[in-house]
């Protein structure tokens, strides 16, 4: 299942080509899907997925994919840049505990979609 990440401002950050492993145009593999969350490769929980967004864990939206329902207003998509050949994906680290409580807002975070991976892998 192949799916692109957009922003707020309608940029594509990242894609997925298999529904699992997150890559950024450049090739370098950043995250994870697993069940309803997204992980760094150290298993650290980044946020949520859900019906085609990607929530951070105050429940703002960071990014969204062609299949997202509800959520805020959603910008005029860009053009997707060309893909660099990826990098294959670090080993999974074990998922660190996720928060109990996914909250829902219909708002935009203050993160750009990069900064969303930049910032959480940081921490």
């Amino acid at each position: 299942m192949e799916m692109t990440f957009y922003d707020h401002s309608g940029r594509p950050v990242a894609y997925s080509d298999d529904g699992i492993h997150i890559h950024r145009f450049s090739g370098h593999a950043i995250g994870h899907i697993h069940e309803d969350s997204i992980y760094d490769y150290s298993g650290k929980h980044l946020g949520w997925f859900v019906d085609g967004w990607v929530r951070d864990h105050s429940g703002r939206c960071v990014m969204f994919t062609d299949e997202a329902s509800a959520g805020p207003m959603m910008p005029k998509k860009a053009r997707q840049p060309t893909k660099i050949v990826k990098q294959n994906p670090p080993a999974k680290g074990v998922r660190k505990a996720k928060p109990r409580e996914r909250k829902v807002l219909n708002a935009w975070a203050g993160l750009t979609g990069v900064q969303f991976f930049e910032w959480y892998c940081s921490l």
